[in-house]
């Protein structure tokens, strides 16, 4: 199935990519003008929305291309990505009809069995009296209901049983956001699963807590395996309202007064009392340092700030990078402005490595 094509600012599902970056030069490139402003425009503010011109679904259909649509910022850590069954590479593949829940890390393009896949939360009006089997994470979705832009994703209408679950993700450099919207009323949870994992999960741990407001933290380690390298993790979590009931596992355990957990098998399920319409939200942020430093990170990141303001945070960052790179095309060089799709969809694609690991006081 080839997606429709769409010119739109909030990018609707469209035909992949028809060539890869030298074609694209050769094409687009050779007929256009490419002007590179003055200092690169790295830090100058910009009125032009470069973002309308980016499709993230592009390449994300099985083994063409090996991206995914989900949302991060110029280089950033933090790749927060809807998970499909089956997956691609990168977790996400278009030809799903079936999806799981998100991930925090990913990697983009890397082939194999994809990388990262950490951290899946799953939202889910489902409960548990044991270990959540995979199985139960699905949800069926329509592409018709799916969305997404620089720094945002979105896809409604997430079918589970006879009730539906609205989600939405955006990201700072080291900060994944998390909207969840229950449509019914009743009890809905949030899955975080610690096991997921694209190669191996060597370890990982979980301890729950309190935040100073009353909602509910979760921090911990991950340790990961990819490309004959292993790789270490810290990770600090809250919500966005507390959490009415609390359970962590450990293999098959499933314990309603386990507060902490270690191994490879562990996770959490988060449970909320929700009206109709009600949002539930959470902050995922990763540090190769220490938790203390991811919790530092996020108050650094997106303390204080509402969704829609990290979201317009990101898409400000990501107008700066893609303007960087100017065309001027002339009436015929392109005419459906498909090839300028094409290169400002590649230049996205471009800032998302090298990954940005530092923290945001120096440490």
């Amino acid at each position: 199935m080839n997606p429709p094509v769409s010119s739109s600012p909030v990018r609707r599902p469209r035909a992949k990519a028809r060539s890869a970056v030298a074609a694209l030069a050769a094409g687009a490139l050779v007929s256009a003008q490419l002007v590179l402003p003055a200092a690169a425009a790295s830090a100058a503010p910009t009125t032009e929305d470069y973002t309308q011109f980016v499709n993230p679904f592009i390449a994300t259909e099985d083994d063409f291309g090996q991206d995914g649509p989900g949302a991060f910022t110029p280089h950033g850590l933090a790749k927060v990505t809807p998970l499909t069954s089956p997956r691609s590479h990168v977790g996400y593949d278009y030809n799903s009809t079936q999806m799981a829940g998100f991930t925090g890390i990913t990697l983009d393009g890397v082939g194999g069995n994809g990388a990262g896949g950490d951290f899946l939360v799953v939202p889910t009006y489902q409960s548990y009296t044991s270990r959540p089997s995979t199985g139960s994470y699905l949800k069926g979705y329509s592409h018709a209901n799916e969305s997404a832009s620089p720094g945002h994703y979105r896809i409604d209408n997430l079918t589970e049983g006879t009730r539906t679950i609205d989600a939405q993700v955006t990201a700072d450099t080291r900060t994944g956001v998390h909207e969840y919207t229950f449509d019914q009323a009743g009890k809905g949870s949030l899955v975080v699963d610690l096991r997921n994992n694209f190669g191996n999960r060597n370890g990982a741990t979980l301890k729950v807590g309190t935040t100073t407001d009353g909602n509910t933290s979760l921090s911990g380690r991950l340790d990961g395996f990819f490309y004959n390298a292993n790789y270490q993790l810290y990770y600090y979590a809250e919500t966005t309202r507390p959490a009415s009931t609390i359970s962590t596992w450990n293999e098959s355990d499933l314990s309603i007064s386990a507060r902490s957990q270690n191994g490879t098998d562990i996770g959490a399920v988060l449970t909320f009392n929700v009206a109709a319409g009600s949002k539930v939200g959470m902050r995922v942020t990763f540090s190769p340092i220490s938790v203390a430093q991811a919790k530092r990170d996020m108050a650094a990141e997106v303390g204080g700030k509402s969704f829609e303001d990290v979201r317009a945070a990101a898409t400000d960052a990501w107008n700066a990078a893609l303007g960087a790179v100017e065309i001027e095309e002339g009436a015929d060089d392109d005419p459906t402005g498909d090839l300028k799709i094409q290169l400002y969809t590649h230049l996205f694609r471009m800032n998302g490595s090298p990954i940005n690991a530092t923290s945001t006081d120096g440490t």
